[in-house]
């Protein structure tokens, strides 16, 4: 939708307009994708031609269309894209990465891919294809992340031996753990840097990223999380209409919650 400059408030003929000039603006042989990607942004076609086809077909050809899309806007300018967590993507969402994989050839298009180690990749073990693997930090860069978090201040000596003995390396279990700690008044923000706010033997530190994420949420007040469980439904990306559109409550009601997320940094705010 961000490539065809669609606002939330774009109706069906706004959407059809926009669509069909940066059609035609890429090329006039791309005007049989049309309908595809019309049907793609939920606005269906002009008739009901898609619908005689056999959902197979219609998903094929649709997969066919966005690639047709890609590879001409390429030609251009260069083009890359990203697809983080790939290992959550759907079925569909694997079959067209698959797809164009096997389209890149002479395109001047990047593909990055972040997937969990040992998580098969679309077009693997081809030439154009490359693997970067990301080990875990050293324990001094997992600390440098953690005082960069907090701020680039200092940090106890006996919370610089819990990140290197419980996180591993791994940054986002680094992030969460620190998070943790300031969240429960653990480790409290002082004038000259980060203090502990009580005896470390005392906190109760969860031993992996999924218990700590749960700890954090479930310290949320009723309606705040209720509303971070509404997002999460939604899916990763959501925007501000459609989640009002489900969470029926006044819209400053709304706002406040997101703003209580956003300085708690479960979401991020990506467009205004």
């Amino acid at each position: 939708r961000r490539s065809f400059a669609i606002e939330d408030q774009d109706g069906p003929r706004v959407v059809r307009e926009k669509v069909s000039e940066a059609i035609e603006r890429l090329g006039p042989q791309l005007r049989e994708t049309l309908p595809f990607l019309l049907n793609l942004l939920s606005q269906g076609p002009d008739s009901g031609a898609l619908a005689a086809l056999p959902s197979g077909q219609v998903r094929r050809l649709t997969q066919e269309a966005v690639i047709a899309v890609l590879l001409a806007v390429s030609r251009t300018a260069p083009l890359c894209l990203t697809v983080e967590a790939y290992h959550w993507a759907d079925q569909s969402a694997m079959e067209l990465l698959g797809r164009l994989v096997g389209s890149l050839s002479g395109a001047r298009i990047i593909l990055c891919l972040t997937p969990r180690p040992g998580e098969k990749i679309p077009g693997e073990g081809r030439t154009a294809v490359t693997q970067i693997a990301l080990g875990p930090l050293s324990d001094e860069d997992a600390v440098a992340v953690a005082r960069r978090l907090g701020g680039e201040r200092e940090l106890p000596a006996e919370i610089r031996e819990l990140i290197v003995k419980k996180t591993g390396g791994y940054p986002l279990y680094v992030e969460e753990l620190l998070r943790s700690l300031l969240d429960k008044g653990q480790l409290v923000r002082t004038g000259s840097g980060l203090a502990l706010g009580g005896p470390l033997r005392d906190a109760e530190v969860p031993d992996t990223i999924h218990d700590i994420i749960m700890a954090r949420i479930d310290r949320l007040d009723g309606e705040v999380k209720r509303t971070l469980q509404l997002a999460s439904v939604v899916g990763q990306e959501f925007d501000l209409a459609l989640i009002q559109a489900v969470a029926e409550m006044p819209p400053e009601a709304l706002l406040e919650q997101l703003d209580q997320l956003k300085a708690q940094e479960f979401v991020d705010e990506t467009a205004v």
